[in-house]
């Protein structure tokens, strides 16, 4: 990555920062934490500091340096996207999607909610940015309108897999609530699920020698956790809730241009046995990152 970008993003999070204000968050919070992240990552590679792309494994400080530069990206683009559509962010969400320490690596189950509300803005950010009207912060926690059909997304997040089955199960039991309550049997339901920490868990960076490899490897990941884990997507009740989307978001470092980068990569499958086949992979070609 160019100093360039470093400076550009910083200042995207001063923008965001002066936004944040408008809203009342004034406190010294993760997002303001990871602006002086990358403000050091500037400065370390203005002076020509290599601890910055340290491949594979990483301290705890580089650690945190990395997945600020991550991180606010992924803020950035879902908040612009969401604002640019007049797509409302909940003030209670917004606060909850700030907590939580810098380093995902030192996440644990009581502080994870943050990025839990993060990975919901960021979601909601994804559907905007292809031009869909989602609406956040309620039940189900994102709700929007695609080819004239109700499209209904409960999100989770797993710190291991073993947690996957019983998070797959508590999303499906909240999107059968939804999907009763809404009588309208047309809508579809999606279960997504941030796979994220499966991959890393805060410690390493993805490691390719060129961008390209970065989509092929990520693909490959998230095809192998919903294979994995598919008898729990099929064994939902609901006939409904017909849809399972992993994404993964992660450090990279690109060998051939030596550089660091924001890995991500988002899937959205139909479960096999469920209607909305069509409905899903047009989403899917629509939706894409």
């Amino acid at each position: 990555m160019e100093p360039l970008k470093y400076q550009e993003i910083i200042q995207q999070l001063d923008v965001i920062d002066g936004w944040l204000r408008t809203r009342g968050f004034m406190r010294n919070d993760r997002i303001r934490l990871h602006r002086r992240n990358v403000q050091i990552l500037l400065e370390a590679l203005q002076a020509g500091r290599s601890s910055t792309s340290t491949p594979e494994l990483l301290d705890a400080t580089t650690g945190e340096l990395l997945w600020s530069m991550v991180e606010s990206t992924e803020f950035i683009e879902a908040t612009t996207a969401l604002r640019d559509r007049n797509c409302e962010i909940p003030s209670s969400l917004l606060e909850m999607a700030l907590k939580g320490p810098a380093d995902p690596y030192l996440e644990d189950a009581d502080s994870s909610k943050g990025r839990n509300a993060m990975f919901e803005i960021t979601l909601a950010g994804r559907f905007a940015s292809a031009g869909l009207d989602p609406v956040i912060g309620g039940e189900p926690d994102i709700c929007f309108e695609f080819n004239s059909r109700n499209v209904l997304v409960q999100c989770k997040r797993v710190l291991s897999d073993s947690a996957v089955e019983r998070r797959v199960r508590e999303a499906a039991r909240q999107l059968e609530r939804d999907l009763r309550k809404r009588l309208e049997p047309a809508d579809c339901g999606i279960v997504a699920i941030s796979v994220s920490k499966l991959i890393n868990a805060g410690d390493k960076v993805l490691v390719v020698s060129n961008v390209d490899q970065i989509r092929s490897q990520l693909r490959f990941e998230a095809e192998r956790i919903f294979q994995a884990h598919q008898k729990s997507f099929q064994s939902v009740g609901h006939p409904r809730v017909a849809g399972a989307y992993l994404e993964i978001v992660t450090p990279a470092f690109v060998r051939d241009s030596d550089m660091n980068a924001k890995a991500g990569y988002g899937a959205l499958f139909h479960v096999q046995g469920k209607p909305d086949g069509a409905l899903l992979r047009q989403l899917a070609d629509l939706v894409r990152i």
